[in-house]
């Protein structure tokens, strides 16, 4: 993909997602975090260049997938871009002392564009939010829905066992 130019703002959401389907799961937010976080750290030795190449893949996966209306994916990948660029990074010799003017253009670059994705978080974390409390709300109801079908499938049981009962009384009285 292309990268964002630092000054442009976070693409806007597309579509929305459809309706949860029962059975749909929302994972937490924490989830999400932990499913983010850079499996391996950074080393010093390696070139600068290959964690840069990653962060961007992060950045542009997580923005197609915000585009897409896909919430969690987006916010795992943006949250990992945001996680490299402004904590890990700082690990390595090369972004704390650019040694190349290339270098430091892409620190500048690549560190606004993380704050830029920073607000995109906190719009993806409010979707992701109510789309939980929209789950939350579709199992409460399905939850009566059953709890009021089984009011209804006893209250049937209970009138045909009275009717059974009356019928047999009436049999016995004629008999």
């Amino acid at each position: 993909g292309t990268p964002i130019a630092p000054d442009s703002r976070p693409p806007r959401r597309l579509r929305q997602r459809e309706a949860l389907a029962p059975g749909d799961m929302v994972r937490s937010l924490a989830e999400l975090v932990a499913q983010a976080k850079i499996p391996v750290a950074v080393q010093p030795g390696r070139p600068l260049e290959g964690y840069l190449e990653a962060a961007g893949k992060a950045r542009d996966a997580g923005y197609a997938r915000y585009e897409a209306g896909e919430w969690e994916a987006a916010y795992v990948l943006l949250m990992r871009f945001v996680i490299l660029v402004l904590e890990e990074l700082r690990k390595h010799p090369d972004w704390t002392v650019p040694k190349t003017p290339t270098q430091r253009h892409q620190r500048k670059v690549f560190t606004d564009q993380a704050e830029t994705a920073l607000g995109v978080l906190e719009y993806a974390k409010g979707e992701i939010q109510t789309l939980s409390e929209v789950e939350a709300a579709v199992t409460r109801r399905a939850a009566e829905k059953q709890r009021q079908e089984a009011a209804e499938a006893e209250r049937r049981r209970a009138e045909e066992a009275r009717r059974a009962a009356e019928e047999a009384a009436r049999r016995a009285e004629a008999a």
